[in-house]
């Protein structure tokens, strides 16, 4: 019974568990469907509301847009209406939208130039990249061949020395033979053998390693690229840091610089030179351009000499920062005579009493100027026992003189032109190239002629220069230098005149012409001067129109054509304008502007060796524009006012020519001449009255030369700002 019982109570809880399991299922069943009715549900109250929203926003853009569209036409009517009204500001308007896009274009334009130029620049590194292996290959390969040659020459010279000492071994027991005979023939006198003279080798200088220079010299010498001496280099260096006195004489551009200046720096360094000794080397020089322009040669010189200091005393420049630096010390002085003598007058606390050396660089030029009196009271306080060096690439009658003030014993000359006897081939000046044809014409080459005997004689101008000469009339001489100037605007000329007046019409008119140029002359600021010298150093290309400011002594870098428009005072002044270009083993050109009654200058030429060649140039070439200058200067007042003026003093400049039998000025057109300055009047000008105004002037000057100083600054308790005299018209300071 029990077991059945068992069995009974089993089936019962498995039929009930079994019921329970489906209420469960049904349950959850019930559960989901409500779930997801709700779901449902709420999504579409979810799309009913976003259609509602969507609805409502296509309304308020439909309202949008109708309230622009309104806008838009009310707009249009009031700018019609406007239109109507005032139509000058809606011209403005475009225009100014003109001028926006214009704008924009334009900088796209610069954008492409200098992608372009990136691209150039590229380019360029990578040519320069090839280059530099190409250099290094072929060194490698020259040193390889050295040293096999050297070996070669090391095993000759052991087979001579070999030889030689067999030699010498022969002529002992030859002598010993002798003396042995001697002593027998004279036993009481003994007579001695003669002893040989050794033979000496001047050392050759190939590079500035042989000199005996300090390291850091050489170091900065060669980050410069100065590697190989020139010829005035390698002679009067050693003679220099010796301590001898010299005069030297080059022609331009042949280093002359860096010949005084390295020795100067080495008699300091060796002499373990300091700020409190004072000033060790004084450099004088005629024009300011000259001291700044030896400045910046010093300053890399002596970039690695940190002991030394170095400065410059110039006109137009504050005195009291010049008397600071002097106070402070500045071993190496760079100086216009004029400034530096006030210095030594007045200047406290400047100590001069080491000096060791004094160098005057082009010291004719110096002379030429009106320096004697200055140069002889600051010899007169310089102490006596020093070196002194003159340099010059010409020498004059007047440095006989200052040699016997300057020098206390006799000094060593040396002229490095008399080695070069270099012979002179006919001249191409490369018209044909640049736009201006000049054909030449050796009918008139007065050099080409040569005999025998002039074969020996020197050339005063270097070989790689190019020079011509151009027989020009009066009336078309302006015509040819505008014509030449505008196409050779992508060169780097310099054109000479002889008066500043001239200068400054010229340039006011090419200026007016759109022909852009720069100029300088010595009536200019100090600021100025410097600033448009180093900026036209500094340029590729440009035209710099001048006097004889920039005629002496300044390297300009990379001068293509020189061009001398009005005529140099001698064959002197002609060697140093020629001598801007051409420098350093550079080419260069040269014209020469002649009428035709000053033919007879090409005969001093010759006699002082300058090779020159007449050029031809086409008259289909030359711009015939003359009638439209005459207008335009007729029409502005301020042009015609300065034309004037340029045009009477370059009739008082030549009238003061010291070469009367060819620049003679009674033989002078003056009609034509005024047409040179696009003048339709000749102006009035009387030579003897303004002579006589000048000698008055002059007379009052030395009368009342008194009240100021000495110097040319004229600084003085009555005239404590420095003001010069009105009559005192030198150009440099």
């Amino acid at each position: 019974m029990s077991n059945r019982k068992r069995k009974f109570d089993q089936t019962l809880e498995n039929k009930t568990n079994q019921k329970s399991k489906k209420k469960r299922t049904n349950q959850k069943k019930k559960n989901n469907k409500k779930q997801d009715n709700l779901k449902n549900k709420k999504n579409q109250i979810k799309k009913e509301k976003n259609e509602i929203v969507k609805k409502s926003d296509r309304k308020k853009k439909e309202k949008k847009n109708k309230k622009t569209k309104r806008n838009k036409t009310e707009e249009e009517n009031k700018k019609v209406k406007e239109e109507e009204q005032n139509p000058k500001k809606e011209k403005k308007k475009k225009t100014k939208k003109k001028k926006k896009e214009k704008k924009n274009e334009k900088k796209k334009e610069k954008e492409k130039e200098k992608e372009k130029e990136k691209e150039k620049k590229k380019k360029k590194k990578k040519k320069k990249k090839k280059d530099k292996n190409k250099n290094k290959k072929k060194e490698n390969e020259m040193d390889k061949e050295k040293k096999n040659k050297n070996k070669k020459e090391n095993k000759k010279e052991k087979k001579k020395e070999k030889k030689k000492e067999k030699d010498k071994e022969k002529e002992k027991e030859k002598d010993k033979e002798k003396n042995k005979k001697n002593k027998k023939q004279n036993k009481e006198k003994l007579i001695p053998s003669p002893k040989k003279q050794k033979k000496t080798q001047k050392k050759i200088i190939n590079s500035f390693k042989d000199l005996n220079i300090s390291r850091k010299t050489k170091r900065s010498l060669k980050e410069d690229r100065f590697l190989i001496p020139r010829p005035i280099q390698s002679t009067t260096i050693p003679l220099l840091l010796r301590g001898c006195d010299l005069i030297g004489k080059a022609k331009t551009g042949s280093g002359k610089t860096l010949a005084f200046l390295i020795p100067a720096v080495e008699l300091l360094t060796r002499s373990k030179f300091n700020s409190r000794l004072g000033t060790g080397v004084i450099v004088l020089v005629p024009t300011r351009e000259l001291a700044l322009q030896i400045h910046y040669v010093a300053s890399r010189l002596m970039r690695h000499h940190k002991n030394l200091s170095h400065g410059v005393l110039i006109g137009g420049v504050d005195k009291q920062i010049e008397q600071e630096q002097i106070v402070n010390g500045m071993n190496i002085i760079i100086a216009t005579p004029g400034r530096l003598l006030d210095h030594l007058s007045n200047t406290e606390g400047f100590v001069f009493e080491n000096l060791k050396s004094i160098i005057l660089d082009e010291a004719d030029q110096i002379l030429q100027i009106g320096y004697e009196d200055e140069l002889n009271q600051i010899f007169e306080i310089i102490p006596k026992k020093r070196q002194t060096v003159l340099f010059s690439a010409t020498q004059t009658s007047k440095l006989e003189d200052l040699i016997k003030i300057s020098f206390w014993r006799k000094p060593k000359f040396i002229d490095i032109d008399k080695d070069e006897n270099e012979n002179l081939n006919g001249n191409n000046l490369g018209g044909e190239k640049e736009g201006l044809h000049l054909k030449s014409d050796n009918s008139h080459n007065h050099t080409n002629e040569k005999n025998g005997n002039e074969h020996e004689k020197k050339i005063a101008t270097v070989e790689t220069l190019e020079q011509g000469f151009v027989v020009c009339h009066e009336e078309k001489r302006l015509l040819l230098l505008y014509t030449f100037l505008y196409k050779h605007m992508n060169k780097k000329v310099v054109v000479f005149f002889s008066t500043v007046n001239s200068v400054k019409f010229h340039f006011e008119l090419f200026s007016y012409i759109d022909l852009p140029c720069d100029f300088l002359h010595g009536k200019q600021k100090q600021k100025k001067r410097t600033e448009t010298y180093f900026e036209f150093c500094s340029a590729k290309t440009g035209i710099l129109l001048c006097t004889n400011v920039a005629a002496r002594g300044l390297d300009i870098p990379a001068v293509d054509w020189i061009i001398q428009y009005d005529p140099p005072a001698n064959t002197k002044d002609y060697i140093h304008r020629v001598g801007r270009t051409a420098r350093s083993g550079k080419s260069g050109k040269a014209i020469l502007f002649l009428l035709p009654q000053e033919l007879p200058f090409l005969n001093y030429l010759k006699e002082s060796n300058v090779p020159i060649s007449e050029f031809k140039v086409p008259p289909n070439k030359i711009a015939k524009i003359h009638d439209q200058i005459v207008l335009l200067i007729k029409r502005n007042s301020y042009l015609r006012r300065s034309a004037i003026t340029a045009f009477k003093s370059f009739i008082r400049a030549y009238d003061s020519h010291t070469m009367k039998n060819v620049f003679n000025v009674n033989e002078l057109n003056r009609a034509k001449i005024s047409k040179c300055f696009a003048l339709s009047e000749v102006p009035e000008l009387d030579l003897q009255r303004a002579k006589i105004e000048t000698w008055h002037d002059k007379k009052s000057y030395n009368n009342n030369k008194s009240r100021f100083d000495k110097s040319s600054h004229l600084f003085s308790a009555r005239n404590p700002k420095g003001k010069r005299h009105r009559n005192d018209r030198r150009q440099f300071k």
